[in-house]
């Protein structure tokens, strides 16, 4: 099963931090267990969130190979700064996508990122 891990923290709350799962099906264009994209989740950031980290995982015995990230029309329109786009190196894992982002001023009501990740079956 395909899945995503949240973790996002309001920066106004120095060294608070605040863990949220999901996991779920993704997207109906969803690959699961197959190579290729794995299908869009739709991250919902709350309202003045300033800070958050996304993983996407693969499915077991594939590598993550890409990762997708748009934000929604509002978002682009204020500005967002996406910092970590990439395998899960800092843990060794290369089954797992990062993607981490920062919205100067904090997410507004609404605020949604669509997220996708690229898996290709093991060995490299």
């Amino acid at each position: 099963m395909n899945s995503l891990l949240i973790a996002s923290r309001r920066v106004a709350m120095l060294g608070a931090a605040v863990a949220i799962g999901f996991s779920g099906a993704p997207a109906a264009q969803a690959k699961t267990g197959k190579a290729g994209w794995q299908g869009a989740a739709t991250l919902s950031v709350s309202t003045g969130v300033q800070h958050g980290f996304v993983t996407y995982n693969c499915p077991t015995n594939f590598v993550a190979r890409s990762g997708a990230f748009f934000p929604n029309p509002t978002l682009q329109n204020l500005g967002i700064n996406l910092g970590v786009n990439g395998p899960r190196i800092d843990i060794g894992n290369y089954n797992t996508w990062g993607f981490e982002y920062n919205i100067p001023g904090g997410a507004p009501s609404g605020t949604t990122i669509l997220l996708d990740v690229y898996c290709t079956k093991l060995p490299v």
